[in-house]
């Protein structure tokens, strides 16, 4: 089977569109979004201290390509720096937490089943940022 792909004109308002949605500022869509997950995750963690819930942080990035949002969450992150990781090193109790983990001390040894709780926390938040951003792309 065969195509064939026509086409006829200058597309001059297309290139006009491109050129004002390569300057168009998605930053303040990507803050919303990032204060949004992080409560979202935050309401989500398991709590047993409280430290998990109260380390969420958010970045705005700017780099040559463009802009992202960075989640992190160092909860733990010095008693976890003292286990068999070795120096230096470090697991995220959020990864820890979300996947699952071995466990053992003095011999014995157990398992510590997954309690996933990052992706529904923050799959409305990526499906209204997703759709706002839609609607901006659509207003240029």
């Amino acid at each position: 089977m065969k195509a064939r792909i026509q086409y006829k004109g200058k597309f001059q308002v297309s290139v006009k569109w491109l050129e004002k949605l390569k300057d168009a500022s998605f930053d303040e869509a990507l803050d919303k979004a990032g204060d949004e997950m992080v409560a979202a995750l935050a309401a989500a963690s398991p709590v047993r201290t409280g430290e998990l819930r109260d380390s969420w942080k958010k970045e705005l990035v700017h780099n040559a390509s463009g802009s992202a949002i960075h989640i992190t969450n160092d909860a733990h992150k010095d008693e976890l720096s003292r286990s068999s990781m070795g120096r230096g090193k470090y697991a995220s109790i959020v990864y820890l937490i979300e996947n699952g983990h071995g466990v053992g001390k003095n011999g014995k040894k157990g398992y510590v089943p997954p309690r996933p709780f990052v992706k529904e926390a923050v799959a409305d938040v990526m499906s209204n940022f997703k759709d706002e951003v839609e609607e901006m792309i659509n207003d240029v």
